[in-house]
């Protein structure tokens, strides 16, 4: 059926340049006829009709057979008139040139019909390789990791390129719920879309001319329509309507305008058609699976920081319920001392709590994507007493030691950020370090680096190697060593927002009471280098 449709077209190609053939062809037959006439008397009659047989061979490769067949009269003519004898009319004279004159009509007519036939396969074969050109470029498209909307829109062009219409709309159903859905279901061959308020047929995308009101009306309104699955005429509105449906359920339906009457039947239409509801419902089939991942990795993400945070509070809570159990508690009144340490105890606490809650706030910048930073050009210095002014408790402060060379480049950071990474980092070594180990806040600068590092070490059990990336993950929290939770994350968040990394080492064995964990940061050194830390 492509096949007839390819044909058709060719041989309608084929009759717009006639005219032109039977003029040059007719030209041809003149001229030659001319050039010849000086040397009639030293021609045969056999060469006449050769060189005659030019002009119908030019005129059939021209303007088809007509032309070949216009030519082959006026061949026939001139070659009685003006080169056999009786000259000038049209009496042939001699038996022998009676049998010339027909063999000359015979072969000529075979000739044109030969040349036109070679002509149109010539045609038709280009069409059927423009054809298969536009098949193959078109099936393309069906493997594009493209949005569905992009998808909708190279279908409807394709369409039309492909089939040479006027218009080509998609339209598919405004709602649907399940393979079938309130707003399509498949019954049976039939193609049966619409119903309920709402659920009726929009037009996705359209190439070509625009679809008229009426036409629209007649294709997408609620109510409920029903389409054979084949090609078929909605109508008076001439519009081939074409089912898209896999063998689940229905898509759509290609609305097509300009199809010629022996196209209707084409299955080529069908099978394109099915070619790309199949595209589309893969399309969306990738999209449902993207959407069912992203649900899943944002339960997972609140299963975790549910857990995360459930870990941080339940000790500083349980610790100032105790504490504040043991102050109230009646008929034992604890001594001005105990006091004043479960005091400091719940104050401690407290100070902890607001960490936790700065931390969480801090998540949620992240998360949201609204984490900017306010870079400027700070000394050491001041990151590490900005991060021990967090530490109220005076236990805590003692516990901690600042080394900070003499000459340390500034950094080009943002101070909160940085500050915050800092306390989260200390915060954790206090946590899992013996009580009353030190924790040392050291900085280095390599010569000709552009970089300062920053590092906390404690007196902990340590991370091992297989948790070391790991702990920084937000929410993660590892049994070995215990640490985790969402300062680290954070911590490792906000180093990276300056482009730079976070890490943890083995402090080297030089001291006694750094034998834990040590973790690193890296900073970027000012451009300024020549203002330096004090």
């Amino acid at each position: 059926m492509a096949d007839r449709s390819i044909v058709h077209r060719a041989l309608e190609m084929a009759r717009k340049p006639t005219v032109m053939g039977v003029a040059v062809a007719v030209a041809l037959v003149a001229l030659l006829s001319l050039a010849m006439l000086p040397l009639r008397s030293e021609l045969s009659v056999a060469t006449c009709a050769l060189v005659l047989v030019v002009p119908v061979v030019v005129g059939a490769g021209i303007g088809g057979f007509v032309a070949g067949f216009v030519a082959t009269v006026a061949g026939f003519l001139a070659y009685d008139i003006v080169f056999i004898k009786p000259y000038y009319t049209l009496s042939v004279g001699a038996g022998e040139n009676w049998a010339a004159l027909g063999v000359y009509a015979v072969v000529m007519v075979v000739v044109s019909r030969v040349v036109d036939k070679m002509n149109s396969a010539k045609r038709v074969a280009q069409g059927r390789s423009d054809f298969v050109r536009r098949v193959f470029g078109t099936s393309e498209l069906l493997m594009k990791d493209v949005s569905t909307e992009e998808m909708a829109k190279e279908i409807v062009e394709a369409i039309r390129n492909l089939f040479e219409l006027r218009s080509v709309a998609l339209l598919l159903p405004s709602r649907t719920d399940g393979p079938g859905g309130p707003g399509g279901r498949s019954t049976l061959g039939r193609f049966e879309i619409g119903g309920e308020e709402g659920s009726g047929l929009q037009v996705a995308a359209h190439s070509g001319e625009p679809l008229l009101a009426e036409e629209l009306e007649s294709i997408a309104n609620p109510s409920r329509q029903t389409f054979k699955m084949h090609t078929g005429v909605n109508g008076e509105s001439g519009l081939e309507l074409v089912a898209l449906a896999t063998e689940t359920r229905p898509i759509g339906i290609l609305a097509l305008k300009g199809m010629q009457t022996d196209e209707r039947e084409n299955p080529m239409i069908q099978v394109f058609a099915n070619l790309f509801a199949i595209s589309l419902e893969r399309h969306r089939q990738s999209q449902m699976a993207i959407a069912a991942s992203t649900l899943e990795r944002m339960e997972e993400l609140s299963r975790s920081m549910v857990g995360a945070v459930s870990h941080d509070l339940r000790t500083p809570l349980a610790t100032i319920k105790v504490a504040t159990t043991s102050l109230l508690q009646e008929g034992s009144a604890p001594s001005p001392d105990n006091r004043r340490e479960l005091l400091g105890l719940i104050e401690q606490q407290a100070d902890r709590l607001e960490r936790l809650v700065s931390n969480i706030l801090d998540m949620t910048r992240i998360q949201s994507g609204s984490l900017k930073l306010n870079v400027e050009a700070i000394t050491a210095t001041t990151i590490a007493d900005g991060a021990l002014s967090i530490f109220t408790e005076s236990a805590a402060r003692e516990r901690i030691l600042v080394e900070i060379p003499v000459g340390l480049p500034k950094v080009e950071v943002d101070r909160v950020l940085v500050t915050q990474v800092l306390v989260n980092l200390v915060d954790n070594a206090l946590r899992y370090s013996p009580s009353g180990s030190r924790v040392r806040i050291s900085f280095r600068h390599a010569a000709g680096s552009r970089e300062v590092v920053a590092s906390v070490e404690d007196g902990g059990p340590g991370v091992p190697l297989e948790d070391r990336s790991a702990i920084f993950e937000m929410f993660k929290s590892r049994e070995a060593g215990g640490r985790g939770g969402l300062g680290l994350g954070i911590a490792k968040a906000f180093i990276e927002a300056h482009g730079k990394r976070i890490w943890i080492e083995d402090p080297p064995p030089r001291e006694a009471g750094f034998q834990g964990a040590k973790a690193l940061f890296s900073m970027p050194v000012a451009a300024s280098l020549g203002n330096s830390s004090t």
